[in-house]
C-alpha cells in the first residue's frame, strides 16, 4: 500500500487529481480492511485533499477529519498535524467555516507540539491560517501570518525555493486587496 501511496502522491503533485483520487480511494478501502491505523490515516488525509481538489469540499472535510482521528488512534502525530493543517485551509478558505478553521489550527498546533515541532508543517499552517483570515476579511492578522510563514519558509528552503514564491504570491494578493500594492 505504501508504494501505491507514493504513486498516488506523485500523480497529485503533477496535477493528475482524478488518477490520484481513484488510486487513493482503493488504498483507503484496503487500509480499512487490514485495520492498520497509520496507513488508514495517511490514505484518508490524501483522499480528503484530492476530494477537495476535485470539487467535493464536503467529502474532503469528512475524509480529512477521519484521517486526523485515525492518526491520533495510530499514534502518528505528523499525519495528525498535516490533517488538522489541511483542515484549516479547507474550512477557512473553501467552506467559509472560520470558527471551525480556528479550532483546526489549535488542533494542528497541539499535534505539532506533541511531535516536538515540525517547521515544514508549521510554515504551511501559518500560510493556511493567513489565507483563511484573508477570506474572513481579517487582513491585518492575515498579513502577520503571511510574514511569519514567509520568514519560516525562507529559513527552511532558502530565498529561491518555489514554496517561498507561493507565500509571496499569496501575500501579494492580500496586499492588493488591502490597496497596498
Amino acid at each position: 500500500l505504501r508504494s501505491e501511496m507514493v504513486d498516488a502522491k506523485a500523480h497529485r503533485y503533477v496535477g493528475e487529481y482524478k488518477q490520484a483520487l481513484a488510486t487513493t480511494k482503493s488504498i483507503a478501502k484496503r487500509a480499512q480492511a487490514i485495520d492498520y491505523r497509520p496507513i488508514q490515516a495517511e490514505s484518508l488525509v490524501l483522499l480528503g485533499d484530492l476530494l477537495e481538489r476535485t470539487g467535493d469540499a464536503e467529502a474532503g472535510e469528512k475524509a480529512t477529519r477521519q484521517g486526523a482521528l485515525a492518526a491520533i488512534a495510530g499514534r502518528h502525530p505528523a499525519v495528525a498535524a498535516r490533517a488538522w493543517t489541511n483542515l484549516v485551509w479547507l474550512l477557512g478558505t473553501e467552506r467559509s467555516k472560520f470558527d471551525k478553521a480556528r479550532e483546526a489550527a489549535d488542533h494542528a498546533r497541539a499535534a505539532i507540539e506533541s511531535m516536538g515541532g515540525n517547521d515544514t508543517i508549521s510554515a504551511d499552517l501559518l500560510g493556511y491560517e493567513a489565507t483563511a483570515l484573508e477570506s474572513e476579511g481579517k487582513y491585518k492578522e492575515a498579513r502577520e501570518r503571511y510574514e511569519r510563514a514567509l520568514a519560516l519558509t525562507r529559513t527552511l528552503h532558502g530565498r529561491e525555493h518555489p514554496r517561498v514564491s507561493m507565500v509571496l504570491n499569496n501575500m501579494g494578493g492580500l496586499l492588493r486587496q488591502m490597496g497596498q500594492m
